[in-house]
């Protein structure tokens, strides 16, 4: 029993998005590649380096707006949504055996799996100049793994970096292969994995993937997922046929300035770019984007300069939706 762990949730079957059993990400995930009208059409700009003046670690919290809903309460609601392999689903533990959608500290209302990242003034003509920590293999994981122990995505939300602007070649063309002029690839490699007894089936769709669907044998099966491309607004929902009720989601970005905050809704984005404007973006899988410029939330985010060595945004409230 998770005693300090409460969370908010709704049904997971009604999350916008569902992949494998409702159809197409909604326009809430349209992509925008670097350097690529939106509204199509149109020359890429050349894209130059945004020149920060130093680093430093973004550090802050999410919260939730209200009073989280029982832990209690909402393992009812997600027994309700076991129709399969039921004993061996219910065997999970903690976040097992709830819906994930809204998962909140009930000490400091901090909201879990929210995806926060940082993006370029503009995009369209500039990029993070990051090949000295790709060369160094600094500030990102190499390997990056979903497991289903039981019958839920252990993470619920991660960060990727599959590929990144090269400055010698500023290519924005991520469906391009490197070798065909697309950005080179930072060496992150993205496993789903199956420990558990049963078999399972993963799904993932995005606009910024091809996607596919592909069964994962029990026991210890996995399956290597290399078509997730870097995007600003388009993140990849992963969901199984077998147990449509699992869900987790994943989303890629050309640097490795983002995170998914911890139980206690907090964040850290170590070597970003300081003494320089950048786009600081908010996405929750319900609430979709949560800061922009005058209160409008947005996929741009609003602008921030943050200071060198250390920075801590202010609380950043989330409201359930």
């Amino acid at each position: 029993m998770v005693r300090r762990l409460w969370v908010l949730g709704a049904p997971v079957l009604l999350l916008a998005v569902i992949v494998g059993c409702s159809g197409r990400p909604t326009d809430d995930d349209d992509p925008v590649i670097p350097g690529v009208s939106k509204k199509g059409g149109g020359a890429a700009s050349s894209l130059t380096p945004v020149k920060a003046a130093g680093k430093t670690t973004l550090k802050g919290r999410v919260v939730l707006a209200g009073e989280p809903e029982s832990y209690d309460a909402l393992k009812d609601k997600f027994r309700m949504l076991v129709t399969k392999d039921v004993d061996h689903c219910l065997r999970g533990t903690g976040e097992e055996i709830i819906p994930n959608t809204w998962i909140v500290d009930r000490a400091s209302k901090g909201v879990k799996y929210v995806f926060v990242w940082l993006r370029p003034v503009d995009d369209k003509a500039q990029f993070f100049d990051v090949k000295d920590l790709v060369d160094k293999k600094e500030g990102f994981d190499l390997a990056k793994s979903l497991d289903q122990p039981h019958c839920a995505f252990v993470p619920h939300a991660l960060v990727l970096f599959p590929r990144y602007i090269d400055p010698a070649n500023p290519s924005e063309k991520f469906n391009r292969a490197a070798a065909a002029g697309g950005p080179p690839a930072s060496g992150q490699k993205f496993v789903v994995k199956n420990s558990a007894p049963i078999a399972h089936n993963t799904n993932w769709a995005g606009r910024a993937t091809s996607g596919g669907s592909v069964g994962v044998p029990p026991d210890g099966g996995q399956l290597d997922i290399t078509n997730v491309e870097p995007s600003y607004t388009s993140g990849v929902q992963l969901s199984c046929s077998i147990h449509p009720w699992m869900q987790a989601y994943a989303w890629a970005f050309p640097h490795p300035f983002a995170a998914v905050t911890n139980e206690k809704g907090e964040f850290s984005i170590p070597n970003a770019p300081a003494g320089v404007p950048v786009r600081l973006v908010v996405w929750h899988e319900a609430a979709k984007f949560v800061v922009g410029e005058g209160g409008k939330p947005n996929d741009l985010g609003k602008v921030v300069t943050l200071k060198e060595g250390t920075h801590t945004e202010p609380d950043i409230t989330v409201e359930a939706r």
